[in-house]
């Protein structure tokens, strides 16, 4: 969970009346821009720099300061040569024994997140330590980048969860990277109901699929643009890349923002969504996933009961709370 208990040697304590000197944010790697803004706000106030700006007129950081640095993204100098507190987040999972890249080398010449580092810190999908909070990529991406569409997905009321326009009485498969059980799947998947494809992907032949008709605007590699298009489809084919523990990414999250049915693998929703709201493939035994489309393809009374009247999260206030509130001003 990612919750209100982040390490207080962040240099951010909400429940603490010590007044703490606040310095800046420096940002470093893969854009975390609006993460920052979350967790950081005092800091933030204070400037939103660039830690590779090594111009004359760029500010030079100090030990008041904070890095917030996007993992496994470009940046030109070593974090820990920053003189002030490193936050690593963290967008892919990995073994406990990888994660921390930057990190300082152990004896055994195996860099650990597990190796607590003075005043550096992990925020992501990896596990809980003293120095790193486990946090799935879907809801901090939501903050990150969509921070407005929040209050959509999270509004524990039902009525207000997003619904699709159900234009297109198909499965929409937006993809590049050609996981052979995807590509398996939406193929078995299209022989029940029709599927439109959005990017290099088109599933194993002998299916029933074919372009989007809207494909003349993707936008490539732009992961985000992907709502309007999946709010005008009935199902959304969003499974992840691998089944790994804790791997959660954006995929799940963006499907219910735009209305649309999921229909998801991986191994880590059920931690967050609600089983009943999206179709579970299961790759080792997909007949239960092809039997749940077959009805809901053909049974108006059943994909409306799924649509409308489940909720996206497991339990409600308290999902909100541990796996979305990045701070005290949501979920508490």
């Amino acid at each position: 969970q990612c919750n209100n208990e982040t390490p207080t040697d962040f240099g951010h304590n909400y429940n603490s009346k010590v007044e703490v000197e606040v310095g800046a944010i420096f940002m470093c790697g893969w854009p975390c821009q609006g993460l920052a803004r979350v967790l950081f706000p005092d800091y933030v106030r204070n400037g939103l720099e660039t830690f590779d700006n090594r111009s004359r007129s760029a500010r030079v950081p100090d030990p008041r300061d904070i890095l917030v640095h996007g993992v496994f993204g470009p940046c030109r100098h070593n974090p820990l040569e920053f003189p002030g507190k490193v936050l690593m987040i963290h967008g892919e999972t990995r073994d406990p024994d990888q994660v921390g890249a930057l990190l300082p080398r152990r004896n055994n010449n195996v860099r650990s997140p597990h190796h607590a580092v003075e005043g550096v810190y992990q925020l992501g999908m990896i596990p809980d330590t003293p120095h790193s909070i486990l946090a799935y990529y879907g809801p901090m991406m939501m903050w990150n980048v969509l921070p407005q569409e929040a209050p959509n997905l999270l509004n524990i009321q039902v009525s207000h969860k997003p619904k699709n326009t159900g234009e297109y009485h198909a499965i929409v498969y937006i993809t590049s990277n050609c996981v052979a059980y995807r590509e398996e799947a939406i193929a078995r998947l299209s022989k029940i109901i029709p599927a439109h494809y959005g990017g290099k992907c088109q599933g194993n032949p002998g299916g029933n699929i074919r372009e989007m008709p809207d494909i003349q605007h993707m936008r490539p590699k732009k992961f985000l643009k992907v709502v309007p298009f999946y709010n005008k489809y009935k199902f959304c084919m969003v499974m992840e890349n691998s089944y790994v523990p804790l791997y959660l990414t954006e995929k799940l999250v963006l499907a219910f923002l735009g209305g649309c049915i999921p229909i998801y693998y991986g191994a880590s929703a059920f931690d967050i969504f609600n089983p009943r709201a999206f179709v579970f493939y299961n790759i080792s035994n997909p007949q239960p996933a092809l039997d749940q489309m077959q009805l809901l393809s053909t049974n108006q009374t059943a994909y409306n009961e799924m649509l409308h009247n489940e909720p996206v999260l497991l339990n409600g206030a308290d999902t909100v709370r541990d796996f979305f509130s990045f701070s005290d001003e949501f979920g508490g």
